[in-house]
């Protein structure tokens, strides 16, 4: 996005993430759901409540996974839940992407661009999203992401990539591919060199 103000010129570029040097393996063997955020951010830790309250007894053979710092913040009854593993500022996120079926993102508030939506994409993982969640990336519904309108329509499209291994599958290299294309550095390269050559 290109703009003037006060007859100055700016360029807005999107988030950038790095994807991994070469593709994950995954176990297509769990069922496991996977949320990352810092839960000193309120928006995130409605989430891990909502993901743990409301969308996890409707889906009974998976666990949640949620990783992320100040941990310590979450509930009681989510630390503690049966379903639920808890990780508090781990080092390398890659090991959870590979075990995760699906990575969820029930955000309900909150502004910006959502790089844990990036990361996951860049690792190979299908992605369900709320509106709110997926706000300001451009992604394709159906294509690249699923996402909920409210909850019953986020179990439903957990319950389409866990019933159906090859779709999400599908979806998680086409994501992946658009993050290449749209949201890493190779893809912006030029577009940083114009600039730089602009200002001489």
């Amino acid at each position: 996005l290109s703009c003037r103000y006060d007859g100055s010129r700016f360029r807005v570029l999107p988030n950038i993430v790095k994807p991994p040097r070469d593709s994950l393996p995954r176990n297509a063997d769990r069922k496991e759901l996977l949320f990352v955020g810092s839960f000193g951010y309120l928006p995130n830790w409605d989430a891990a409540v909502q993901a743990t309250h409301v969308l996890l007894p409707q889906l009974p053979d998976c666990r949640l996974i949620l990783v992320g710092r100040q941990a310590s913040n979450l509930p009681a009854e989510i630390r503690h839940h049966p379903r639920v593993e808890v990780h508090d500022s781990v080092t390398d996120l890659k090991p959870f992407y590979q075990r995760a079926t699906l990575v969820l993102v029930p955000i309900r508030a909150g502004g910006g661009t959502r790089i844990k939506i990036l990361e996951a994409m860049a690792h190979g993982c299908p992605v369900v999203s709320s509106v709110v969640g997926a706000e300001g990336l451009e992604v394709e519904q159906g294509r690249e992401i699923l996402i909920g309108r409210d909850s019953l329509e986020m179990v439903e499209h957990c319950r389409t990539i866990l019933d159906d291994s090859g779709f999400g599958a599908a979806l998680a290299e086409r994501a992946e591919a658009a993050v290449r294309a749209r949201y890493s550095f190779s893809s912006w390269r030029p577009i940083f060199q114009g600039l730089v050559q602009s200002l001489d």
